[in-house]
């Protein structure tokens, strides 16, 4: 596809995605110069990279997620602390299953 039909398919102009590539956090189209290709590993990249805005992860960070060995901690109430795999984070993973786990943990350990 386009960098124009990419740009509609995820929702931001062009000159956003052009941005993205340049910060490293969308990877460069495969094909040629001349006739760049992008395709649903940029759609990908682009929601995952506003999915992690959206939690208010700055651009800094997400460009060192994939270099990440570590998990990612985040605070969700006084005294928890949830850690991600760097891979989960707007991956767009079902949550149902994971809530599911959390809640039977909470309810063994509370």
């Amino acid at each position: 596809m386009k960098i124009e039909e990419l740009a509609k398919t995820a929702g931001v102009t062009v000159r956003h995605v052009r941005d993205l590539v340049s910060q490293a956090l969308v990877p460069r189209p495969g094909g040629s110069r001349s006739q760049p290709a992008w395709g649903l590993v940029h759609v990908q990249a682009i929601n995952r990279y506003q999915k992690l805005r959206a939690a208010r992860i700055s651009r800094a960070e997400i460009r060192t997620l994939p270099e990440r060995t570590d998990d990612v901690p985040f605070s969700v109430a006084p005294g928890v602390t949830l850690l991600l795999a760097p891979k989960l984070l707007g991956s767009g993973a079902e949550i149902a299953p994971i809530r599911d786990e959390l809640e039977k943990l909470l309810r063994r350990v509370l």
